[in-house]
């Protein structure tokens, strides 16, 4: 029996927290039980991530930058019917890989909606063709904060059992050290012991225990950044006591290995429902 067929698909020509998470994830991802590929525009800003998944042993394929969306969705679906995978994953909305996607058959969609709060500014026609990818295509939703799911729910009419929460997760051996991107940044401040100063707002909630792996204040509020501030460096002991409660708030919840086979998990769960 042969291996299921996973193509991961980054649209966006950029490198940042979310494409992090992508490329973590095909890091982690069990090559014995699943056969991975990558699939992305023909864009410079993307080179270093394909370099990095390729050196994964991860094929890696690139398609051409169209102005039509109608040309893009044509090219997409026959990449598709030629490369027969199980399941797609899109990384963020990714609305003609979609569209393509399910014209060309593909069983299962899958998509982590990283930020469903965005204003996403399309027209007439991406709207359209949004309503089209999420609500006629049925994807499966990832979101990685029960706040952000909450969100996408609420805002994009996403049905509760069409998704689920899988944490960001990031491996504990490695870390930058610039703190980059913001779930990324308190996630990292976290695995390293360093209590975290957040504003309440989105998945911060989950990432940040209040009063006891850090301490979150209502944002917009600058008087009460600088009193958070002050109180930790006010109270030594008990900021090294939040770091070390956040240390182990990541190991329970934020660790890429957690992440891989959550999601894991949640592949061989759709697939089941559609190829048994």
């Amino acid at each position: 029996m042969r291996k299921p067929r996973i193509i991961d698909f980054q649209q966006n020509p950029a490198v940042g927290a979310a494409e992090e998470y992508l490329y973590l994830l095909m890091e982690g991802l069990n090559k014995a039980k699943f056969d991975a590929a990558f699939l992305c525009p023909e864009s410079a800003v993307l080179n270093s991530l394909v370099t990095r998944i390729e050196s994964l042993g991860v094929k890696a394929h690139r398609y051409p930058i169209h102005t039509s969306n109608y040309k893009i969705i044509l090219y997409l679906k026959s990449f598709f019917r030629r490369s027969n995978p199980d399941l797609v994953h899109f990384n963020d909305p990714c609305l003609n890989g979609i569209i393509a996607a399910r014209l060309a058959g593909v069983p299962v969609l899958v998509m982590t909606h990283h930020t469903p709060e965005h204003n996403r500014k399309y027209n007439l026609r991406g709207r359209i063709l949004e309503k089209i990818a999420f609500q006629y295509c049925r994807p499966y939703f990832i979101f990685t904060s029960e706040h952000d799911r909450e969100t996408g729910m609420k805002k994009d009419k996403i049905p509760e059992d069409r998704s689920s929460v899988v944490y960001h997760g990031l491996p504990p051996e490695r870390f930058s050290k610039k703190l980059e991107g913001l779930c990324f940044a308190v996630i990292e401040a976290s695995a390293m012991g360093i209590p975290v100063v957040a504003t309440a707002v989105g998945g911060m909630r989950r990432s940040v225990a209040d009063g006891t792996t850090g301490l979150l204040i209502p944002p917009h509020n600058p008087q009460a950044l600088a009193n958070a501030i002050l109180w930790m460096l006010k109270h030594p002991q008990e900021a090294k006591e939040m770091g070390l409660a956040g240390q182990k708030h990541f190991t329970e919840l934020f660790t890429q290995d957690r992440m891989v086979k959550t999601t894991e998990g949640l592949y061989e769960s759709l697939l089941r429902t559609v190829l048994c």
